[in-house]
């Protein structure tokens, strides 16, 4: 049983009972119409911007009616899309949104400066298996955060309202921010020189000049591509395919984080006596596999959360026994330079995901097909380009 809103398009295999009427009105924040004035005719809203509301992935259009009773199809130059009502409602009439971009551009700063420096310490003291060992570590306890933040989310949204999340991470953030001072004392040195600009640069040429780097760095990038993409994109598959919550998600998410998880603690714990191109190819074959088993259940009208997130689970298990080698193989290209390489591979990651994330936020949203296609295909292209990266005689 389901409560639908408009008209049933599969009126040939439900059966639907009206349950009543409602009208729908537009609407404008009182600060938005002092500055931009207010329409008088359906023309007039050419000339203002709009936040839509999306369904199944496409912006609706109005449908208006003017004095006269004459219906209008309006489709309005948008400034943001969502698929939730009461964000819509919420981005209309807060004032500071160009703040909260701001906020968080610096987040995601100093997020990835912590990342970076993280796999710097492990590139100038480690080498081969034992820096694979130590980013393995590194990556789990990253994960203990991204295993449970989505379900803690979804919950705070519920519960409160999503201004608390920020609220949320403000005092994560302060907490870190005091224990990094009071247990790394080196932060706190005086008069300590950084490179310049122009050493930085010359630093990163000199990484990206080895194609071999250029190409595990990039190899590192797409995998991490299929892993963001994922759940960026399945929070809106499990609402407008399946009719699930943002908590539901969450709870689902916990396979797909745990897969990565197991992956990254054998490579910490079991993985030093076997050889790194075996971990590596063997990772990549789990991650096609569960790429395709995952697509296989799509295009078979498989539709369940369940069979969304349960290929996601060997596939994930796959990238945490590759991506540990992958990195160190790359910090191993550049060992003069192991900070510059660091920031190299995490700006490939991040790259990577933000385009694929906005490619994919250009498919359907009501059907899994598109997101398994993706992670399917892009899981051939990094075997493939594993096999062209790693000598003949190791694989």
């Amino acid at each position: 049983m389901a409560v639908r809103n408009g008209t049933l398009q599969d009126s040939s295999v439900l059966v639907a009972r009206k349950l009543g009427e409602h009208r729908m009105v537009l609407c404008a924040a009182p600060e938005y119409l002092l500055k931009k004035g207010q329409p008088q005719s359906v023309n007039d809203l050419s000339q203002h911007t709009a936040i839509n509301y999306l369904s199944a992935g496409r912006v609706l259009s109005w449908q208006l009616i003017d004095n006269e009773g004459t219906s209008h199809t309006f489709t309005p130059r948008s400034s943001l899309n969502m698929d939730d009502l009461q964000a819509i409602c919420d981005a209309a009439l807060a004032p500071t949104l160009n703040w909260l971009v701001f906020g968080r551009i610096v987040q995601a700063l100093g997020a990835s400066a912590g990342l970076t420096v993280a796999r710097a310490v492990a590139g100038d003291r480690f080498q081969g298996a034992t820096l694979a060992h130590a980013l393995a570590v590194i990556t789990m306890t990253m994960m203990l955060g991204t295993t449970l933040s989505p379900a803690f989310g979804g919950y705070l949204v519920a519960w409160f309202d999503w201004h608390t999340g920020f609220w949320v991470m403000t005092g994560l953030a302060a907490i870190v921010l005091a224990c990094m001072f009071v247990l790394l004392p080196e932060t706190r040195r005086q008069g300590a020189r950084g490179e310049s600009a122009a050493e930085l640069a010359r630093e990163a040429r000199a990484v990206l000049a080895n194609p071999r780097f250029v190409g595990y760095a990039l190899q590192v990038g797409l995998i991490y591509s299929i892993f963001l993409a994922f759940i960026a994109v399945t929070p809106y598959v499990m609402s407008q395919a399946f009719g699930r919550s943002e908590t539901d998600f969450g709870f689902y998410y916990i396979l797909l984080s745990t897969g990565y998880f197991v992956g990254n603690l054998f490579v910490a714990t079991r993985g030093r006596g076997i050889a790194p191109e075996k971990l590596m190819f063997a990772g990549l074959g789990l991650q096609l596999a569960g790429a395709a088993i995952g697509l296989a259940l799509a295009l078979g009208h498989v539709w369940t959360p369940m069979a969304l997130f349960l290929p996601q689970l060997p596939l994930a298990f796959g990238q945490g026994l590759a991506l540990p080698h992958l990195t160190a193989r790359a910090v191993h290209l550049a060992p003069d330079y192991p900070g510059v390489a660091s920031s190299v591979i995490g700006f490939s990651q991040q790259a990577a995901a933000a385009l694929s994330v906005q490619a994919m936020g250009l498919a359907a949203m009501n059907t899994p097909v598109p997101i398994n296609i993706f992670c399917t295909v892009a899981s051939v292209v990094a075997m493939l380009a594993l096999l062209l990266l790693s000598p003949r005689q190791a694989r």
